[in-house]
């Protein structure tokens, strides 16, 4: 008998035996989600963008009342004298 008769018998004798159950699919569920994140408590970072929002608020609302008395400066010389003129 060679080699290769010896190895065809031995796979006829194998093909009958079934594999092997193998359950694979909470390991790679496991691995695919990660570990837990942790809790973000942050509570400073939230108070700070707080106060931040609040600031940029009362900049803009400034902001708006000398961009609007930027446009007609003399509004500010002539703007008493028209109350009394009318």
């Amino acid at each position: 008998m060679n080699e290769i008769d010896i190895l065809r018998k031995l796979a006829a004798a194998a093909r009958p035996d079934a594999p092997p159950d193998v359950d694979v699919a909470g390991r790679v569920l496991r691995t695919v989600r990660g570990p837990a994140p942790a809790p973000q408590t942050d509570r400073a970072l939230w108070v700070l963008a707080a106060v931040s929002s609040v600031a940029a608020a009362v900049v803009a609302a400034v902001a708006a009342q000398s961009y609007l008395a930027w446009q007609d400066p003399l509004q500010a010389l002539f703007g008493p004298a028209g109350m009394v003129m009318r």
